[in-house]
């Protein structure tokens, strides 16, 4: 990871964005950190029928933008962003939909993670709320930090939900320089489902084969590994959830497809699912696509 660590943050400026503003405070611990903020405004798309209305629309949109320029002015004074190179950004008529719009955003700021909020909610907003924080982390380009309302623990045990395939394992250095940058140790978790049983002569094999090729390419970054499970369980999701708790680990750092079949590791419904059950901070890796 680069000295500088750079962080997009897609803002909204609702109450929740407190936890944010800790993950800033612990990321400051660790070296200098830029912090630039988004708000990706989609004006409202009106049916012909309704074309009387665009005055009516365009004038409150304008009054929408004027509000939002006012509150991304005030972020660089923000007592919570003292001494974090802060930048902010308005886009506007953006052609692209949410989700592209910050994976371009995160290319063009060369952002090291996007950090962003799960705010669990309940029936359709819910839903519809899960399926865009998939659709962000599965087009990142850049790992992505979705964390819980509320009070950022501070990560020193990461749990790394793993099948040992050749994906994982350029994951898992991606997951050690994580975990050097914070202090942290790693977890490593095989979840067994009855769809994929693996029994332990199976799992110590494959586990074997996932540390020789550690040593091969990076001896330190397996000396970062605190310990390893292999839990039995009916679903992934909870299997991942339920040794998170077991263990009292810190956060749970997953990796995920982007728009094609996900065949290797884990598939997007199980992230979100993770996403949507865990009150843990999740940072979400993506398997490079080829």
């Amino acid at each position: 990871m680069a000295t500088l660590c750079r962080l997009l943050i897609p803002t909204d400026f609702s109450e929740h964005d407190a936890v944010v503003y800790q993950f800033i405070e612990q990321a400051k611990a660790r070296g200098p950190v830029a912090a630039h903020f988004v708000h990706i405004l989609q004006p409202p798309v009106l049916p012909a029928f309704e074309l009387a209305a665009v005055d009516y629309v365009q004038n409150y949109v304008a009054g929408i933008e004027k509000t939002v320029r006012e509150q991304l002015a005030q972020l660089p004074h923000h007592p919570d962003l003292k001494g974090v190179e802060v930048t902010t950004e308005l886009v506007t008529a953006s052609r692209r939909s949410f989700a592209d719009e910050l994976a371009h955003q995160a290319t063009a700021q060369k952002a090291d993670f996007i950090v962003t909020l799960s705010k669990h909610r309940q029936g359709l907003d819910e839903l519809l709320l899960g399926s865009m924080l998939l659709k962000i982390v599965q087009r990142a380009p850049v790992p992505t930090w979705v964390l819980s309302p509320g009070q950022l623990p501070q990560v020193q045990r990461i749990l790394f939900a793993t099948d040992f395939s050749k994906a994982s394992t350029e994951i898992f250095l991606q997951v050690a320089s994580l975990a050097r940058w914070l202090g942290a140790s790693v977890f490593l978790a095989k979840i067994s489902t009855p769809a994929d049983y693996e029994t332990t002569r199976q799992f110590n094999a494959t586990y074997r084969a996932f540390l020789e090729d550690l040593t091969l390419n990076n001896l330190e970054a397996r000396e970062l590994i605190q310990d390893v499970f292999h839990i039995n369980a009916e679903e992934l999701p909870l299997g991942i959830e339920h040794c998170a708790e077991d263990n009292l680990v810190d956060a749970i750092a997953l990796a995920t497809h982007g728009r094609r079949g996900f065949n290797l590791l884990m598939n997007g419904s199980v992230t979100q699912e993770v996403l949507e059950i865990t009150q843990l901070p999740v940072v979400v890796y993506p398997i490079a696509e080829g």
